[in-house]
């Protein structure tokens, strides 16, 4: 008996040891980065709260200036965690949102790239325009700087 109970302990803690070894969850994590490309906005320090108004299409003045967003639909993964983390809607909800502020004000929606290197142009094109990125994209783009983490506390 004891042999058996042994055997399956082993068996058992193989099978563990080979479900975290192949586990997504031990990937190498990315960290998802609000990005700009407008010298004016490095070192600039915003809430989640600014940065979530932002994205939602309002206008946020930070040292008298007016700072916009550009959505990054690039990355499926990247936008969900962007929805998660910073927007806390579903797509759905955001795009609703987006839609039914658009229809009440007037004002232009957020626009959305699909792909990094629109992205990249539209935040050469303004002043002060966000976007979001995937640290590593950020730093291999000359001239984008990371304004924050998506994730951290304020």
């Amino acid at each position: 008996m004891a042999i058996k109970l042994n055997k399956r302990m082993k068996l058992l803690f193989t099978c563990m040891l080979a479900g975290v070894i192949f586990s997504p969850a031990s990937a190498v994590a990315r960290d998802l980065v609000v990005v700009s490309a407008a010298n004016n906005l490095n070192g600039l320090s915003l809430s989640k709260f600014e940065l979530r108004k932002i994205f939602l299409g309002y206008k946020v003045n930070k040292d008298g200036q007016a700072i916009s967003a550009v959505r990054n639909i690039s990355d499926k993964d990247a936008y969900q965690l962007f929805l998660s983390q910073l927007i806390r809607l579903s797509d759905r909800n955001y795009e609703k949102r987006l839609m039914s502020k658009t229809f009440k004000t007037g004002l232009a929606n957020v626009p959305k790239e699909k792909s990094l290197e629109a992205v990249y142009a539209e935040l050469q094109r303004g002043d002060a325009v966000l976007s979001f990125m995937w640290l590593d994209e950020a730093q291999a783009e000359p001239g984008v700087s990371v304004i924050q983490t998506i994730g951290e506390d304020d």
